[in-house]
């Protein structure tokens, strides 16, 4: 029964994830208090309720910021944030790295290295 219903959090999570909703919407919509479901959250992910929700929706932003031309700006009124800089800070705390960093990175490791310049024996060649 707990394994359903960490589930069906799951479920509702991603249902809502744009909406920014706090646990206590979650739990509503599952049908249990918010104290039980935390306390479930816990016990089956070893995090809150809360928690599961912040890494959800960062994980959210971090696909927008790969996947769109969304802003960091414009992406910080997507999941309900009320300014960039609140965004960011929510951001930046959960990930471990600011947005504008992540997508820099996320950048620099899609961009794959020149195959006119390869290295030989120690030396730079140029392909003929």
């Amino acid at each position: 029964m707990a394994n359903q219903r960490i589930a069906l959090l799951h479920h509702v999570i991603d249902r809502h994830v744009r909406e920014h909703r706090p646990a206590t919407f979650h739990a509503s919509q599952i049908g249990i208090p918010a104290t039980h479901l935390n306390r479930l959250a816990r016990d089956q992910t070893g995090r809150s309720t809360h928690q599961l929700i912040a890494n959800r929706l960062v994980d959210q932003a971090r696909r927008d910021l790969l996947f769109t031309r969304i802003s960091v700006q414009g992406m910080s009124y997507q999941p309900g944030f009320s300014d960039p800089a609140y965004f960011t800070w929510f951001f930046t705390g959960q990930a471990g790295i600011s947005p504008n960093c992540h997508s820099s990175v996320a950048l620099a490791d899609s961009i794959q290295p020149s195959p006119a310049i390869v290295p030989f024996a120690g030396r730079y060649s140029h392909p003929t």
